[in-house]
């Protein structure tokens, strides 16, 4: 209820909705109106799958002010195996492909969602290149999976590659 909302307000001004999906959710638009009604900044984590056109220009419209999207590699194939679906990829590549062509004075930021894993650890520069080449994405935000989705026989890789992290911190430029 908004009333509820209003008391969390009182500890913090920002909401992530998160899940599982939260675009299953079929009162998503409502929950961030609601958000907005009482001054959040609301952020959506999705996988893409399930966020259409019209979908996208309702939550603008209700002033969502953040949008996360989950792509994990810039290799198709690559990208479905991970999310353990096919199709993934072009969905979270359309959606981006939307977003940008979307006519609106108001504009959430959009935060590219990357999970590294063994498989993908090899691409990070190119992730950070790609985003960049971008003008719509504001933020790329990786997370480190020591256990990957979809993958069995795995064991914990990360310690394999505990010598990059400050070698390639130095190389990352931030601007």
């Amino acid at each position: 209820s908004i009333k509820s909302l209003s008391k969390i307000y009182e500890l913090n001004n920002s909401v992530i909705l998160t899940g599982g999906e939260p675009l299953l959710n079929k009162n998503i638009t409502d929950i961030v109106k609601a958000c907005n009604n009482v001054g959040f900044n609301s952020t959506l984590n999705t996988n893409g799958s399930l966020l259409t056109k019209l979908k996208l220009i309702s939550l603008i419209d209700n002033k969502l002010t953040s949008l996360s999207v989950s792509l994990d590699s810039l290799n198709e194939s690559k990208h479905d195996k991970i999310r353990g679906r096919k199709g993934a990829y072009k969905s979270v590549i359309n959606l981006i492909d939307t977003f940008s062509k979307l006519k609106s004075k108001y504009k959430p930021t959009l935060t590219i969602m990357v999970v590294i894993m063994k498989d993908n650890i090899n691409e990070i520069d190119e992730m950070i290149k790609w985003a960049n080449s971008l003008d719509i994405i504001n933020t790329i935000s990786f997370q480190v999976l020591s256990t990957p989705l979809n993958f069995s026989n795995e064991t914990i890789w990360a310690n394999e590659f505990d010598h990059l992290i400050e070698r390639d911190i130095a190389k990352i430029n931030y601007s």
